[in-house]
């Protein structure tokens, strides 16, 4: 990993290799696939005969897909980007909550089912979780029985209430569509005419106890999500491209009065928990903000940003405490982007309102401080150095170009 492909996880604005990119993602992977399966084989053999060999063909697959035609190698790159597919071996999470385990790996299987359906499988966990398949959502259910071919395909689910349905689906063109039971398609939001989807779905952050702030997507949920990814299309296209490129499923959290959270998860690259809040700048600056952090965690899986040994800390003006380097860095990376992004938007003549939205004078207080820690910063690896830096330099450029009274324009 050299710092001039680091540079391009910075921010949109540098050049990005896709072809590198796609096959890199494509054999992590394969790489992540095949610890996941090493670590745990034996219990998926003995609670989900059938889901370890259709792990194994994915791995395989992902391993070889440069020598694939393009058509093909398009289709393992999108499987590879989806966070369903992210099987990375989380150790004692996983020892302490098996049915996400199980259920992670199930639902990897039946996202490679739906690419390349054929193998038969099936699991029984503890308690009834719910699953999706191909834009679906699958009753919440304690046993799944999955079989079919490469037109038809066939979920049978022993339900929480203990009664059998029965789920099936038939191929329509690249996609499948629901033909009888009880699935049920999720909204979605388009990130192009022909480009992938945002799916919105509850996806649960633990097992072992109540999660009231995950929720199902409410009725308006897409459309306030749709209203955010138009306003970032139609005023910084490089913001939408930088989006498009990684995210794929939202999950909605609670909406209350005065709190807007938002969360993402390296195990779970490609997905985010945010409030969709009905002002779609709220929800534009936190699709930049979030899907930085998937950029950062997708470079932090090439090597080391930073050096934990040191034990360095510095002040985050973001949290207000002590935070080690690669904290910092990490705050520095989505805030800064955030900042670019207001600056594209008030070069667009967009109003940005400090009751909405962080108030631009802020963020630039906060890159001011972040940037001289990391300036001093004795932890950073070459990486972790390509990955500011250049970012730095980018609000530069932009804050010169929206004008150096920029907070200004903040209503």
């Amino acid at each position: 990993m050299t710092p001039e492909i680091a540079r391009a996880y910075s921010n949109p604005f540098e050049a990005f290799d896709e072809d590198w990119h796609a096959g890199w993602t494509r054999q992590l992977r394969g790489r992540q696939l095949n610890v996941f399966l090493e670590h745990w084989r034996p219990l998926l053999q003995r609670h989900a005969p059938g889901v370890a060999p259709a792990l194994s063909e994915m791995a395989a697959a992902m391993s070889s897909a440069d020598g694939a035609d393009a058509a093909e190698a398009a289709r393992l790159t999108e499987l590879a980007a989806h966070p369903f597919c992210n099987l990375q071996a989380l150790r004692d999470e996983e020892a302490r909550q098996p049915d996400l385990l199980l259920s992670r790996a199930l639902q990897c299987a039946l996202h490679w089912s739906a690419h390349r359906p054929g193998r038969e499988f099936h699991l029984r966990l503890s308690r009834p979780l719910t699953l999706g398949f191909a834009g679906y959502a699958l009753p919440a259910a304690v046993a799944y029985r999955v079989s079919g071919d490469a037109k038809r395909l066939e979920i049978l689910l022993d339900t929480a209430a203990h009664t059998q349905r029965g789920c099936v689906f038939e191929r329509a063109g690249e996609d499948w569509r629901s033909v009888m039971g009880p699935a049920r398609k999720l909204p979605a939001v388009a990130l192009g005419e022909t480009g992938p989807e945002i799916v919105l779905r509850p996806l649960p952050r633990c097992l072992l106890s109540p999660d009231p702030d995950v929720v199902p997507p409410g009725p308006g949920c897409a459309a306030s999500l749709g209203r955010a990814v138009a306003l970032i299309a139609r005023h910084s296209p490089a913001y939408h491209r930088w989006i498009a490129r990684l995210l794929r499923v939202v999950s909605p959290l609670r909406l209350e009065p005065g709190k807007f959270n938002s969360e993402t998860y390296s195990m779970l690259n490609g997905a985010l928990y945010m409030t969709i809040h009905p002002d779609p700048l709220r929800c534009a600056e936190t699709l930049v903000h979030e899907v930085s952090h998937d950029y950062l965690h997708q470079l932090a899986a090439m090597g080391p940003l930073s050096d934990s040994s040191l034990d360095e800390t510095f002040y985050s003006p973001a949290r207000g405490e002590q935070r080690p380097t690669l904290g910092i860095l990490k705050a520095h990376h989505a805030f800064v982007n955030v900042l670019i992004f207001y600056y594209r938007l008030i070069m667009a003549g967009v109003a940005v309102h400090s009751e909405l939205a962080r108030n631009v004078s802020e963020l630039e207080d906060w890159r001011a401080q972040m940037e001289d820690s990391l300036d001093r910063a004795r932890a950073l690896t070459a990486l972790g150095q390509a990955l500011w830096r250049p970012l730095a330099l980018r609000a530069d450029q932009f804050r010169a170009l929206a004008g150096r009274d920029a907070a200004a324009h903040c209503e």
